[in-house]
């Protein structure tokens, strides 16, 4: 998988993971 393919999904990822730690 490249990176650029990736990036969108991580940032989706990290953006989930801080909702979750917020709560």
């Amino acid at each position: 998988m490249s990176l650029r393919r990736a990036l969108p999904f991580l940032s989706f990822l990290v953006l989930a993971i801080s909702v979750i730690a917020s709560v």
